[in-house]
């Protein structure tokens, strides 16, 4: 594939680039997100062989070498902590999250716990990730 398709969309190389776009696309107002949301959780789970409205993360990422968890380790800190949340932020500085932007920040989360979502692309779906992983990513980052 020429490039830029032989790299991985989401990797620890391309996140702070695209933390900004992921971002901006608060302006869906919960509960629904922004389809790339969708693309973004189909990118990174599979349906779950015992129950098919659960998704559970790949190994890998498609086209890289880096796991699916690390990538959602890496999601969830730029673009969630940093730039939705607005963790970086200084008390002093006028900050950049707005309510939207905090809205989707824990609708992203309610939905790494495991909270149903209806995706137009899989349906009614919910990812439930692996103990460890859930409490590495989400409880305690």
């Amino acid at each position: 594939a020429p490039f830029p398709l032989d790299e991985p969309i989401l990797s620890s190389d391309s996140m702070l680039d695209l933390a900004n776009a992921l971002s901006s696309t608060s302006h869906v107002v919960h509960p629904r997100t922004h389809l790339i949301w969708e693309v973004i959780w189909s990118y990174l789970t599979k349906p779950s062989t015992d129950q098919p409205r659960k998704r559970i993360l790949v190994e890998k990422c498609p086209l890289g070498n880096q796991s699916a968890g690390e990538t959602l380790t890496e999601l969830f800190q730029v673009v969630i902590l940093r730039s939705l949340l607005g963790e970086d932020e200084k008390p002093t500085k006028q900050g950049t999250t707005t309510h939207q932007r905090r809205a989707l920040a824990l609708t992203l989360v309610k939905i790494l716990v495991g909270g149903t979502y209806t995706s137009c692309i899989t349906g009614p779906s919910a990812i439930d990730l692996e103990n460890e992983l859930l409490e590495k990513v989400v409880l305690s980052p």
